[in-house]
């Protein structure tokens, strides 16, 4: 026996949050309050003579045999296709596959676990106010994939809440972030042969936003000034580096460099808007096979944090994250977590004169590990108060880099020369001046 999922109206952190009451919230309202009034005179019609519908098996969204009606009876087969007008409630069933292959207005869905929607090539899914809260639901284990349009841009109370995946080469056009939400576990895969544009949207920290394709043109997608759970990147066939126009605001979850097929991608550049100046990331920083760079020649001092731990491993291709490139500027990067480089994978300062500061900014004992790898360029090496550094066998390099123990911070060493001068022994190989407080 399948099992419907029915939707609940008490979805938190979509519509409840006190910080989403703004005046540009308000404003956004205030503006959209006839189609408030429209669609309630709508929505009084057609709740009226509306019945429930559920998916019979696999099938087109416009063709009856894919849907059984409730009209008072229980489900049956049905000569009608639900939309906005006629259904109530529009379930699509584990192990159904809906294909929407003409244009359609619908309110009231709930794609269960196992179940799936494909929005085809110049259609249009149209998503209506119901007033619930939800008025189209993915949930966690269904997919709704969009190459054509899915257009929420109408709902000013109810949101498209996605907890399973959204995969879109199409477009998904929002008026304001609330008209789509991607829940904690959701995961939203870009995938588009050139650019495309990233959905305005609320993404929660648990969420992710992968980046694939771009194996025609390396073309930045738009619209990534927001702020992601995790974002990851992961363009195995990307065919030239790229530059992105805009990036993210924050990332709550990790940044993961899954492949960039040996192509460089970089995050911030002097013509980035807004101008780039900070970013945090709440999570860890991992990159498996890619080349990332994370400004270029910017015109101003920025700071980068790492609040998890950083993971920096070749495996088939070179796996090099680099903090700046022609930069003549400072740039500050803060890590909260443990280090880790292998097999190859490197840790770069750039190129430009600007000075790269490395905090090691851990309340407690963090790791630093090299193994057969690279810490390439010269840095700041700073340990904060409070903070106690393990370097194992491991080194901190650079030619004129170099090295400050601030007062109550710690240092752990098991390097057979443990302290010593020079730059060719011992934990610290560092050219310039070094300082035990």
């Amino acid at each position: 026996m399948s099992t419907i999922l029915t939707k609940t109206t008490n979805k938190t952190g979509v519509f409840s949050d006190s910080d989403r009451l703004t005046t540009g919230s308000l404003v956004r309202f205030g503006l959209r309050f006839s189609q408030f009034l429209f669609f309630i005179l709508i929505a009084a019609g057609a709740l009226a003579q509306s019945n429930p519908f559920r998916t019979k098996q696999t099938g087109d969204w416009n063709n009856s045999s894919t849907w059984e009606e409730d009209t008072g009876g229980g489900y049956a087969a049905t000569l009608n296709t639900p939309d906005f007008n006629n259904a109530s409630l529009v379930t699509i069933l584990s192990g159904h596959t809906v294909t929407v292959t003409a244009d359609v207005h619908v309110q009231s869905v709930v794609v269960n676990s196992g179940g799936a929607v494909i929005v085809n090539s110049s259609t249009t899914l149209f998503v209506e106010e119901d007033f619930s809260g939800v008025s189209f639901a993915v949930s966690a284990g269904a997919a709704i994939t969009v190459n054509g349009t899915l257009d929420p841009s109408n709902l000013f109370i109810s949101t498209v809440l996605v907890s399973g995946t959204m995969t879109n080469s199409g477009s998904v056009p929002t008026a304001v972030d609330e008209n789509l939400t991607f829940d904690a576990g959701s995961t939203y895969i870009h995938l588009f042969t050139a650019g495309g544009t990233v959905p305005l949207a609320i993404w929660d920290a648990a969420s992710v936003c992968e980046i694939q394709g771009l194996n025609v043109t390396a073309t930045s997608p738009s619209n990534l000034n927001q702020s992601f759970g995790t974002f990851r990147w992961n363009t195995a066939s990307l065919v030239g580096n790229i530059s992105l126009t805009s990036y993210p605001s924050a990332i709550r979850g990790n940044l993961e460099i899954i492949n960039t097929a040996s192509k460089t991608v970089t995050m911030a550049t002097a013509t980035s808007v807004p101008a780039f100046s900070s970013l945090t990331i709440d999570g860890n920083l991992v990159n498996n096979a890619g080349n990332f760079v994370f400004t270029n020649a910017l015109g101003a001092q920025s700071s980068i944090t790492v609040k998890g731990d950083i993971s920096i491993t070749r495996t088939s291709t070179p796996s090099t994250v680099t903090l700046g490139v022609s930069n003549n500027n400072n740039i500050t990067f803060n890590v909260e977590g443990n280090i880790t480089l292998s097999g190859g994978g490197v840790l770069a300062k750039g190129s430009g004169t600007g000075v790269a500061t490395l905090n090691f900014a851990k309340a407690g004992t963090q790791v630093f590990t090299n193994s057969s790898s690279t810490l390439s360029g010269s840095y700041v090496f700073v340990v904060n108060a409070g903070s106690t550094l393990n370097l194992g066998t491991s080194a901190l390099t650079g030619s004129t880099s170099t090295f400050t123990l601030q007062t109550g911070a710690g240092l752990i060493v098991s390097e057979a020369n443990g302290i010593a001068t020079g730059t060719t022994t011992g934990n610290i190989r560092v050219g310039g001046l070094r300082s035990y407080a």
